[in-house]
Protein backbone atom coordinates (compact mmCIF):
# COMPACT_ATOMS: atom_id res chain seq x y z
CA UNK A 1 0.00 0.00 0.00
CA UNK A 2 0.46 3.82 -0.01
CA UNK A 3 3.70 5.59 2.53
CA UNK A 4 7.93 12.54 4.25
CA UNK A 5 9.64 21.03 5.06
CA UNK A 6 11.67 19.90 2.11
CA UNK A 7 12.46 21.75 -1.10
CA UNK A 8 9.67 21.48 -3.64
CA UNK A 9 11.06 19.72 -6.71
CA UNK A 10 10.71 21.32 -10.10
CA UNK A 11 7.62 20.00 -11.79
CA UNK A 12 7.94 18.11 -15.01
CA UNK A 13 5.89 19.16 -18.02
CA UNK A 14 2.50 17.52 -18.30
CA UNK A 15 2.72 14.13 -20.01
CA UNK A 16 0.08 12.74 -22.30
CA UNK A 17 -0.40 9.86 -24.72
CA UNK A 18 2.72 8.44 -26.23
CA UNK A 19 4.81 10.65 -23.93
CA UNK A 20 3.73 8.43 -21.03
CA UNK A 21 5.02 5.37 -22.81
CA UNK A 22 8.35 7.13 -23.34
CA UNK A 23 8.53 8.44 -19.77
CA UNK A 24 7.53 5.31 -17.91
CA UNK A 25 10.59 3.28 -18.94
CA UNK A 26 12.82 6.22 -18.07
CA UNK A 27 11.16 6.54 -14.67
CA UNK A 28 11.75 2.89 -13.99
CA UNK A 29 15.28 2.82 -15.44
CA UNK A 30 14.25 0.26 -18.06
CA UNK A 31 14.65 2.10 -21.35
CA UNK A 32 17.26 0.48 -23.57
CA UNK A 33 18.80 -1.24 -20.55
CA UNK A 34 18.45 -4.65 -22.16
CA UNK A 35 19.58 -3.37 -25.55
CA UNK A 36 22.61 -1.68 -24.06
CA UNK A 37 23.62 -4.85 -22.27
CA UNK A 38 23.07 -6.92 -25.41
CA UNK A 39 25.14 -4.54 -27.49
CA UNK A 40 27.90 -4.47 -24.89
CA UNK A 41 27.96 -8.28 -24.86
CA UNK A 42 28.03 -8.60 -28.64
CA UNK A 43 30.82 -6.07 -29.03
CA UNK A 44 33.02 -7.57 -26.34
CA UNK A 45 32.39 -11.12 -27.50
CA UNK A 46 33.48 -10.20 -31.00
CA UNK A 47 36.56 -8.30 -29.91
CA UNK A 48 37.11 -10.40 -26.79
CA UNK A 49 40.69 -9.28 -26.32
CA UNK A 50 39.49 -5.94 -24.96
CA UNK A 51 37.78 -7.56 -22.00
CA UNK A 52 39.71 -6.79 -18.83
CA UNK A 53 39.73 -10.43 -17.70
CA UNK A 54 39.49 -12.21 -21.07
CA UNK A 55 42.84 -13.60 -22.04
CA UNK A 56 41.99 -14.38 -25.65
CA UNK A 57 38.32 -13.46 -26.00
CA UNK A 58 37.76 -16.55 -28.16
CA UNK A 59 34.49 -17.56 -26.51
CA UNK A 60 33.49 -14.32 -24.81
CA UNK A 61 32.97 -16.17 -21.53
CA UNK A 62 35.36 -14.14 -19.43
CA UNK A 63 35.38 -10.85 -21.27
CA UNK A 64 32.53 -11.11 -23.73
CA UNK A 65 29.35 -10.89 -21.65
CA UNK A 66 30.35 -7.94 -19.49
CA UNK A 67 29.50 -9.90 -16.35
CA UNK A 68 32.96 -11.05 -15.39
CA UNK A 69 34.83 -8.46 -17.40
CA UNK A 70 34.36 -5.62 -14.94
CA UNK A 71 31.55 -3.95 -16.93
CA UNK A 72 29.41 -3.13 -13.88
CA UNK A 73 26.76 -0.50 -14.65
CA UNK A 74 24.48 -0.48 -11.59
CA UNK A 75 23.86 3.04 -10.24
CA UNK A 76 21.38 4.73 -7.91
CA UNK A 77 18.76 6.64 -9.92
CA UNK A 78 16.25 7.74 -7.28
CA UNK A 79 15.32 7.38 -3.65
CA UNK A 80 12.79 8.17 -0.95
CA UNK A 81 12.99 10.07 1.34
CA UNK A 82 14.37 12.85 -0.82
CA UNK A 83 17.76 14.37 -0.05
CA UNK A 84 17.31 17.06 2.58
CA UNK A 85 13.78 15.95 3.53
CA UNK A 86 12.69 16.91 7.05
CA UNK A 87 9.86 15.78 9.32
CA UNK A 88 10.16 12.27 7.91
CA UNK A 89 7.77 9.90 9.77
CA UNK A 90 9.38 7.43 12.15
CA UNK A 91 7.85 4.47 10.29
CA UNK A 92 9.06 5.63 6.85
CA UNK A 93 10.75 2.92 4.82
CA UNK A 94 13.73 3.80 2.62
CA UNK A 95 13.32 3.07 -1.09
CA UNK A 96 16.24 2.95 -3.52
CA UNK A 97 15.52 2.97 -7.27
CA UNK A 98 18.45 1.45 -9.17
CA UNK A 99 19.30 1.70 -12.86
CA UNK A 100 18.63 -1.96 -13.60
CA UNK A 101 17.53 -5.24 -12.05
CA UNK A 102 19.46 -5.79 -8.83
CA UNK A 103 21.30 -9.02 -8.13
CA UNK A 104 20.89 -9.67 -4.37
CA UNK A 105 24.45 -10.99 -4.35
CA UNK A 106 25.83 -8.34 -6.69
CA UNK A 107 28.38 -5.57 -6.24
CA UNK A 108 26.39 -3.16 -4.07
CA UNK A 109 25.91 -2.23 -0.43
CA UNK A 110 23.88 0.18 1.68
CA UNK A 111 25.04 1.81 4.93
CA UNK A 112 22.85 3.95 7.21
CA UNK A 113 24.31 6.34 9.77
CA UNK A 114 23.55 6.51 12.66
CA UNK A 115 23.26 2.73 12.75
CA UNK A 116 19.73 1.56 12.06
CA UNK A 117 18.15 -1.85 12.49
CA UNK A 118 16.30 -2.62 9.27
CA UNK A 119 15.32 -5.34 6.85
CA UNK A 120 16.51 -5.34 3.24
CA UNK A 121 14.44 -6.58 0.32
CA UNK A 122 15.24 -6.60 -3.40
CA UNK A 123 12.44 -6.54 -5.99
CA UNK A 124 13.51 -6.00 -9.58
CA UNK A 125 15.31 -2.67 -9.70
CA UNK A 126 14.12 -1.56 -6.26
CA UNK A 127 15.82 -2.01 -2.89
CA UNK A 128 13.67 -1.45 0.19
CA UNK A 129 15.02 -0.90 3.69
CA UNK A 130 12.18 -1.72 6.09
CA UNK A 131 12.62 0.36 9.22
CA UNK A 132 9.65 -1.06 11.18
CA UNK A 133 9.40 2.16 13.17
CA UNK A 134 13.06 2.00 14.26
CA UNK A 135 13.87 5.55 13.14
CA UNK A 136 14.63 7.85 16.07
CA UNK A 137 12.82 11.16 16.45
CA UNK A 138 14.52 14.43 15.47
CA UNK A 139 17.52 12.60 14.01
CA UNK A 140 19.53 13.28 10.86
CA UNK A 141 20.23 10.08 8.92
CA UNK A 142 22.63 9.57 6.03
CA UNK A 143 22.18 6.71 3.57
CA UNK A 144 25.28 5.74 1.61
CA UNK A 145 24.66 3.53 -1.44
CA UNK A 146 27.70 1.92 -3.06
CA UNK A 147 27.30 0.19 -6.42
CA UNK A 148 30.07 -0.95 -8.75
CA UNK A 149 32.59 0.89 -6.57
CA UNK A 150 30.76 4.24 -6.83
CA UNK A 151 29.27 5.79 -3.69
CA UNK A 152 26.19 8.05 -3.57
CA UNK A 153 24.83 9.49 -0.32
CA UNK A 154 21.69 11.36 0.70
CA UNK A 155 20.36 12.58 4.04
CA UNK A 156 17.04 13.23 5.74
CA UNK A 157 15.81 14.25 9.20
CA UNK A 158 12.97 12.62 11.11
CA UNK A 159 10.03 14.35 12.72
CA UNK A 160 10.43 15.88 16.17
CA UNK A 161 8.70 13.56 18.62
CA UNK A 162 8.64 16.04 21.48
CA UNK A 163 5.45 17.15 23.17
CA UNK A 164 4.04 20.61 23.73
CA UNK A 165 4.48 22.30 27.10
CA UNK A 166 0.87 23.25 27.59
CA UNK A 167 -1.02 20.29 26.15
CA UNK A 168 1.02 17.43 27.51
CA UNK A 169 -1.56 15.81 29.77
CA UNK A 170 -4.67 16.60 27.77
CA UNK A 171 -6.33 17.57 31.02
CA UNK A 172 -7.98 20.80 29.90
CA UNK A 173 -11.63 20.73 28.86
CA UNK A 174 -10.85 21.75 25.31
CA UNK A 175 -7.30 20.37 25.15
CA UNK A 176 -5.97 17.69 22.88
CA UNK A 177 -3.07 15.53 24.06
CA UNK A 178 0.69 15.39 23.94
CA UNK A 179 2.23 17.84 21.52
CA UNK A 180 -0.75 20.13 20.92
CA UNK A 181 -0.63 23.54 22.57
CA UNK A 182 -3.99 24.93 21.46
CA UNK A 183 -7.51 23.83 22.38
CA UNK A 184 -9.29 21.66 19.89
CA UNK A 185 -11.84 24.34 19.05
CA UNK A 186 -9.01 26.66 17.96
CA UNK A 187 -8.54 24.33 14.98
CA UNK A 188 -12.10 24.86 13.70
CA UNK A 189 -12.02 26.47 10.27
CA UNK A 190 -8.41 25.49 9.57
CA UNK A 191 -7.92 24.09 6.08
CA UNK A 192 -4.57 22.63 5.09
CA UNK A 193 -3.10 22.32 1.58
CA UNK A 194 -1.87 18.82 0.68
CA UNK A 195 0.37 19.38 -2.35
CA UNK A 196 0.24 16.04 -4.17
CA UNK A 197 2.66 17.29 -6.84
CA UNK A 198 5.51 17.54 -4.33
CA UNK A 199 4.50 14.54 -2.21
CA UNK A 200 6.79 11.62 -1.48
CA UNK A 201 5.17 8.71 -3.35
CA UNK A 202 5.87 5.17 -2.09
CA UNK A 203 3.27 3.48 -4.29
CA UNK A 204 3.18 2.99 -7.19
CA UNK A 205 6.92 2.50 -6.86
CA UNK A 206 9.00 4.61 -9.23
CA UNK A 207 6.13 6.71 -10.58
CA UNK A 208 6.12 9.57 -8.07
CA UNK A 209 7.51 12.10 -10.55
CA UNK A 210 4.95 11.13 -13.19
CA UNK A 211 2.04 11.33 -10.75
CA UNK A 212 3.32 14.71 -9.64
CA UNK A 213 2.77 15.98 -13.19
CA UNK A 214 -0.81 14.69 -13.17
CA UNK A 215 -1.93 15.81 -9.69
CA UNK A 216 -1.13 19.49 -10.10
CA UNK A 217 -4.00 20.78 -7.94
CA UNK A 218 -3.82 20.22 -4.17
CA UNK A 219 -6.11 18.19 -1.95
CA UNK A 220 -7.55 20.09 1.01
CA UNK A 221 -7.96 18.80 4.58
CA UNK A 222 -10.19 20.86 6.85
CA UNK A 223 -11.42 20.88 10.44
CA UNK A 224 -15.10 21.84 10.54
CA UNK A 225 -15.98 21.27 14.22
CA UNK A 226 -14.45 20.05 17.47
CA UNK A 227 -15.11 19.10 21.05
CA UNK A 228 -12.78 18.08 23.87
CA UNK A 229 -12.11 14.61 22.41
CA UNK A 230 -12.88 14.68 18.69
CA UNK A 231 -12.48 16.68 15.51
CA UNK A 232 -14.93 16.77 12.61
CA UNK A 233 -12.98 16.81 9.35
CA UNK A 234 -13.56 16.98 5.61
CA UNK A 235 -11.55 16.55 2.42
CA UNK A 236 -11.96 18.57 -0.75
CA UNK A 237 -10.54 18.61 -4.24
CA UNK A 238 -9.51 22.02 -5.47
CA UNK A 239 -8.33 24.03 -8.42
CA UNK A 240 -5.97 26.96 -8.65
CA UNK A 241 -7.69 30.19 -9.66
CA UNK A 242 -6.93 31.78 -13.00
CA UNK A 243 -3.95 34.06 -13.36
CA UNK A 244 -0.90 34.08 -11.13
CA UNK A 245 -2.66 34.88 -7.85
CA UNK A 246 -2.42 31.28 -6.64
CA UNK A 247 -5.92 31.50 -5.13
CA UNK A 248 -7.29 28.06 -4.24
CA UNK A 249 -10.85 27.37 -5.34
CA UNK A 250 -12.69 24.55 -3.55
CA UNK A 251 -14.13 22.03 -6.00
CA UNK A 252 -15.88 19.02 -4.41
CA UNK A 253 -16.03 18.41 -0.65
CA UNK A 254 -16.24 14.97 0.98
CA UNK A 255 -17.36 14.94 4.61
CA UNK A 256 -15.47 12.40 6.73
CA UNK A 257 -17.11 13.51 9.96
CA UNK A 258 -16.34 12.87 13.61
CA UNK A 259 -12.82 11.55 14.19
CA UNK A 260 -11.12 10.76 17.48
CA UNK A 261 -8.35 13.17 18.49
CA UNK A 262 -7.39 11.22 21.60
CA UNK A 263 -3.92 10.66 20.15
CA UNK A 264 -3.28 14.38 19.55
CA UNK A 265 -1.39 15.71 17.73
CA UNK A 266 -1.90 12.60 15.54
CA UNK A 267 -5.25 11.84 13.93
CA UNK A 268 -6.33 8.95 11.69
CA UNK A 269 -9.43 9.31 9.54
CA UNK A 270 -11.98 6.65 8.75
CA UNK A 271 -11.83 5.34 5.15
CA UNK A 272 -13.46 7.68 2.67
CA UNK A 273 -14.29 7.58 -1.04
CA UNK A 274 -13.90 10.65 -3.23
CA UNK A 275 -13.16 11.61 -6.81
CA UNK A 276 -10.06 13.49 -7.88
CA UNK A 277 -10.56 15.49 -11.05
CA UNK A 278 -7.45 16.42 -13.05
CA UNK A 279 -7.18 17.66 -16.63
CA UNK A 280 -10.82 16.78 -17.17
CA UNK A 281 -10.34 13.18 -16.02
CA UNK A 282 -12.26 11.84 -13.02
CA UNK A 283 -10.20 9.47 -10.87
CA UNK A 284 -12.35 7.74 -8.22
CA UNK A 285 -10.41 7.03 -5.04
CA UNK A 286 -11.53 4.27 -2.70
CA UNK A 287 -10.83 3.71 1.00
CA UNK A 288 -8.65 6.77 1.45
CA UNK A 289 -7.17 6.83 4.96
CA UNK A 290 -5.20 9.82 6.20
CA UNK A 291 -2.77 9.78 9.14
CA UNK A 292 -1.97 13.39 9.97
CA UNK A 293 0.13 15.11 12.61
CA UNK A 294 -0.65 18.68 13.60
CA UNK A 295 2.04 21.17 14.57
CA UNK A 296 1.80 22.11 18.25
CA UNK A 297 0.22 25.48 17.39
CA UNK A 298 -2.04 24.06 14.66
CA UNK A 299 -0.44 26.26 11.99
CA UNK A 300 0.57 23.34 9.74
CA UNK A 301 0.24 19.62 9.32
CA UNK A 302 3.75 18.32 9.96
CA UNK A 303 2.96 15.18 7.96
CA UNK A 304 -0.04 13.77 6.16
CA UNK A 305 0.30 10.12 5.14
CA UNK A 306 -2.31 8.74 2.74
CA UNK A 307 -3.16 5.24 1.55
CA UNK A 308 -5.88 4.49 -0.98
CA UNK A 309 -6.90 2.67 -4.14
CA UNK A 310 -7.05 4.75 -7.30
CA UNK A 311 -9.51 3.59 -9.97
CA UNK A 312 -7.67 3.89 -13.30
CA UNK A 313 -10.60 3.17 -15.64
CA UNK A 314 -10.68 6.73 -16.96
CA UNK A 315 -6.94 7.32 -16.88
CA UNK A 316 -6.03 5.31 -19.98
CA UNK A 317 -8.27 7.34 -22.27
CA UNK A 318 -7.14 10.59 -20.63
CA UNK A 319 -3.52 9.73 -21.39
CA UNK A 320 -4.24 8.47 -24.89
CA UNK A 321 -3.46 4.85 -24.03
CA UNK A 322 -6.77 3.47 -25.26
CA UNK A 323 -10.45 3.54 -24.40
CA UNK A 324 -10.67 0.25 -22.49
CA UNK A 325 -11.15 0.22 -18.73
CA UNK A 326 -7.86 -1.67 -18.38
CA UNK A 327 -5.83 0.46 -20.81
CA UNK A 328 -3.67 2.05 -18.10
CA UNK A 329 -3.14 -1.21 -16.20
CA UNK A 330 -2.24 -3.06 -19.40
CA UNK A 331 0.42 -0.46 -20.19
CA UNK A 332 1.74 -0.37 -16.62
CA UNK A 333 2.20 -4.14 -16.23
CA UNK A 334 5.10 -4.06 -18.69
CA UNK A 335 6.97 -1.93 -16.17
CA UNK A 336 6.34 -4.07 -13.12
CA UNK A 337 3.17 -2.33 -11.89
CA UNK A 338 0.22 -4.62 -11.25
CA UNK A 339 -3.28 -3.31 -10.67
CA UNK A 340 -5.47 -4.82 -7.96
CA UNK A 341 -9.23 -5.33 -7.64
CA UNK A 342 -11.37 -2.29 -6.91
CA UNK A 343 -14.36 -2.46 -4.61
CA UNK A 344 -16.47 -3.90 -7.43
CA UNK A 345 -13.94 -6.67 -8.05
CA UNK A 346 -12.55 -5.31 -11.32
CA UNK A 347 -8.69 -5.43 -11.35
CA UNK A 348 -8.20 -1.84 -12.46
CA UNK A 349 -7.23 -0.13 -9.20
CA UNK A 350 -3.74 1.12 -8.42
CA UNK A 351 -2.40 1.07 -4.88
CA UNK A 352 -1.41 4.57 -3.82
CA UNK A 353 0.70 5.55 -0.82
CA UNK A 354 2.20 8.98 -0.28
CA UNK A 355 3.38 11.44 2.35
CA UNK A 356 3.05 15.22 2.32
CA UNK A 357 5.29 17.23 4.66
CA UNK A 358 4.57 20.64 6.18
CA UNK A 359 1.10 21.22 4.71
CA UNK A 360 0.34 24.94 5.21
CA UNK A 361 -2.95 26.64 5.94
CA UNK A 362 -5.02 27.74 2.95
CA UNK A 363 -5.61 31.42 3.61
CA UNK A 364 -9.27 32.33 3.66
CA UNK A 365 -10.49 28.81 2.85
CA UNK A 366 -12.88 26.86 5.11
CA UNK A 367 -14.61 23.61 4.21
Amino acid sequence: MIRPSRPVPARLPSLRGSALLLWLPLALGCTDAGDDKAEAGETTETDGGDGSDGSDGSDGTDGGDGTDGGDCTLVLQGHEPADGAINVPLDQNIWLQMSETVDPDGDWSVAVSPALTHGTAVDGDTITLSTAGALAADTAYTVDVTACGQSTAFSFTTVDGGGGDDGGDGGGDDGGGDGIDVPNDALIGNTYVLDLASASWAEPAGLGALLGTIFQDPLLFGVTDADSADLWVSLATSAMGSGSSGVIVVDTTTVIGQTSFAGAPQLTTDPADLTLRYSGVDIPVEDLVLDVEFAADGSTLLTAHAEALGDTRNVGAGLGLGSGDDAFCSAAVAFGITCVPCGDGQPVCMEMELTVSDAPLAAGVSL
